[in-house]
């Protein structure tokens, strides 16, 4: 784990509020904040730009979860979440090639394989298996899944910042193996979100009102399947669905609870690799997990 490499430096930061509003999940909202706090390049000339959600009533030690990822200024976040009270955004630009060079170089390379390995122990064979090629690198939620991989605890801002900081900082042994591997430029400013509020029941109090008291994904990365563990307060009907990183619904079922554990296991052979959302919806509240299908 990137953790006992590097202390949490993020851990407990103020966040400044721009533009804090109380909507509902189906009103448009425009992100105006630009991107700051620039590292490696002076501003966002030639990057790309997304827009990162985070759910501030569902954090761990590293921060709030990202719970999506816009790559307009204009959404809803009803595109994204459909639970939850408490939501921040965050803008980031970056520049994509550099991470296509390293997995290209990772899928190329046996020495650079070697020393990805050497960092993040077993990342490599993963890597390969999740990203083939560079260009298998789109977006920031392609970027977030390879953060997962490479060790880090359930995504957060914070965590992405720690895991691409370590890897900047050890860029030149990088380099050394990883062919024409360079830093990850990108502006973020982690002190400025837009805040939003939605009327509603917070990620921590959803777990009582659904009568869940606990509820897993694993193995996590999956390959070919994965299982969802809930541990059930009150017998009854509760839907299971999965969505893409675009909010696509790919999976929906309706499941029979009894009281006390539960254990589900659901092949996913033939999903594509990418970031995935199990939702569990129950007594009108839903909770939500993120899994990395390879």
């Amino acid at each position: 784990m990137l953790s006992k490499i590097l202390p949490l430096f993020f851990t407990g930061l103020a966040f400044m509020a721009f533009g804090q509003t109380e909507v509902m999940f189906d009103t448009p909202i425009d992100i105006t904040l630009e991107p700051s706090g620039c590292v490696g390049v002076d501003d966002c000339t030639d990057l790309q730009t997304e827009y990162i959600i985070t759910d501030l009533d569902d954090q761990d030690a590293t921060g709030a979860r990202i719970v999506g990822i816009s790559t307009m200024s204009s959404f809803t976040l009803g595109e994204f979440v459909s639970g939850g009270n408490n939501f921040a955004v965050t803008p980031i630009c970056y520049n994509i090639e550099s991470i296509q060079i390293l997995v290209d170089a990772i899928n190329t390379a046996p020495l650079c394989c070697n020393i990805v390995n050497t960092f993040f122990a077993g990342a490599c064979g993963t890597i390969q298996g999740t990203f083939p090629t560079g260009d298998d690198v789109q977006n920031f939620a392609d970027v977030l899944g390879l953060v997962e991989i490479l060790g880090t605890d359930s995504p957060s801002i914070e965590s992405f910042i720690e895991t691409i900081s370590f890897i900047n900082d050890n860029i030149s042994t990088v380099g050394i193996a990883c062919t024409g591997a360079i830093a990850f430029d990108y502006c973020m400013n982690v002190d400025e979100q837009e805040l939003f509020t939605v009327p509603g029941t917070s990620t921590q109090e959803a777990l009582k009102v659904t009568g869940i008291d606990q509820f897993k994904v694993q193995p996590n990365p999956a390959n070919t399947y994965f299982s969802v563990s809930l541990e059930n307060k009150r017998a009854g009907e509760a839907v299971f669905e999965l969505m893409d990183f675009t909010g696509k619904l790919v999976r929906q079922e309706t499941w029979y609870l009894q009281q006390g554990a539960n254990t589900f296991a659901k092949d996913i052979s033939g999903l594509s690799t990418g970031i995935y959302t199990v939702i569990i919806r129950k007594n009108g509240t839903l909770l939500t997990r993120k899994i990395v299908v390879e």
